[in-house]
């Protein structure tokens, strides 16, 4: 199996900007409209940020691993050692386990009850995932060191790039279920906190607006594409652009936010004018795939920023 590189990309930066004072990228409104007063909602963001940073680090070193899976499987299949740099994992490791800011993510710490023991399953599935890709990682290198490989005709490298790729799927996998579960309890507990902030307003704006974004990087990073959905999420943000780029300048000015905001949108309409290219021409190669990539991920950057 190959790993979709522009599709793990994707997945490894959605979600990825921290709620209070970085903001959320999931969904504007919760469904789940969960009355929750201001200390929960400080405590679940609290979670959330920490979760976050854990799930970042961990998945910058799962994506050099993915570089490294297809250089792996291709000495297992000609059963030929290569130069094998091994640095997905160097330096130091994340832990779901270690107390950061009064945090424990396996612990749940701080989450309320209805909510705390399938955030706690997602994460220690993602941990546990993460520990297991770490240790095929090291023993396949170690086994090339030592080229054990002429005494078992390749047996065990074989075995060793399953164990990794099935690390590396239950990783995402479970990441991406923990975002989901805690993402609704979350964006309460921001816009709880958002309250009586003055750039609530402008603030909304840009996260409606990224997660129509994030929607169309899902779209077009698909094996199949929708087209229609892409269409209509296109013009969504295209229409949001005109509307929300010129939301409260003078409250922007006084707070010396509004180059950030401004900037966001302009990341926007850049990230806007590639889709309009790839859609005209029917398709998206892996070369405007990469480009949307650098787009998103300046997106990302901006916005954080404007926060």
């Amino acid at each position: 199996m190959k790993f979709s590189i522009v599709g793990v990309f994707f997945l490894a930066i959605l979600s990825c900007g921290k709620l209070g004072d970085k903001g959320s990228h999931g969904n504007v409104a919760s469904t789940s409209s969960i009355n929750i007063n201001k200390e929960t909602a400080s405590n679940v963001i609290g979670y959330n940020n920490a979760m976050v940073t854990y799930m970042k680090s961990a998945a910058s070193k799962i994506r050099f691993a993915v570089g490294d899976f297809e250089k792996m499987t291709n000495m297992v299949a000609s059963q030929r050692k290569e130069m094998f740099e091994a640095m997905a994992f160097i330096g130091s490791l994340p832990s779901a386990d270690k107390k950061t800011d009064g945090i424990i993510l396996t612990e749940g710490t701080g989450l309320p009850e209805f909510i705390k023991a399938d955030v706690i399953k997602a994460v220690k599935g993602t941990s546990e995932a993460f520990n297991n890709a770490h240790q095929a990682y090291v023993d396949f290198n170690n086994y090339l060191e030592n080229e054990d490989f002429k005494d078992d005709d390749w047996d065990k490298g074989a075995s060793l790039i399953i164990a990794l790729e099935k690390s590396i799927t239950r990783f995402y996998a479970n990441q991406e279920e923990a975002y989901t579960i805690l993402r609704p309890l979350a964006n309460d507990a921001e816009n709880k906190l958002l309250e009586d902030h003055p750039l609530r307003e402008s603030i909304m704006a840009t996260k409606e607006d990224l997660t129509i974004v994030e929607k169309l990087v899902n779209l077009v990073s698909d094996e199949q594409p929708n087209r229609d959905a892409i269409t209509m999420n296109y013009e969504l943000l295209q229409g949001n652009l005109l509307k929300h780029k010129r939301l409260t300048p003078k409250l922007l000015k006084e707070h010396f936010k509004n180059q950030y905001y401004d900037n966001f949108y302009k990341h926007i309409d850049e990230f806007l004018q590639t889709v309009q290219i790839s859609k005209q021409d029917g398709k998206f190669t892996s070369s405007e795939l990469r480009d949307l990539q650098r787009k998103y991920s300046s997106i990302i950057s901006s916005y954080n920023n404007f926060f």
